[in-house]
């Protein structure tokens, strides 16, 4: 987990070698980590004009869920 821990918001290079080490390693990322760099990939975006809206972005983490009516219920919670 330590590459991914180290994600800073003014240096992208360093950024893409934590997430190619969490590529290659098969490192699991908390779910602090997985929306902050969620959070930066939306701030980064020059072509989406919700950019500026990058830190209001809140992750609903539902790697957990197995089955299709997890899925289902997933996306009912995170729509409502």
């Amino acid at each position: 987990m330590e590459p991914a821990a180290k994600l800073s918001m003014d240096c992208p290079e360093s950024n893409l070698k934590s997430i190619k080490a969490v590529q290659r390693f098969g490192i699991s990322l908390s779910t602090g980590q997985l929306e902050n760099m969620a959070k930066l990939a939306w701030r980064n975006n020059a072509r989406c004009i919700g950019r500026l809206f990058w830190e209001s972005l809140h992750l609903f983490d539902a790697r957990s869920v197995d089955s299709p009516e997890g899925i289902v219920a997933g996306h009912t919670v995170s729509i409502c």
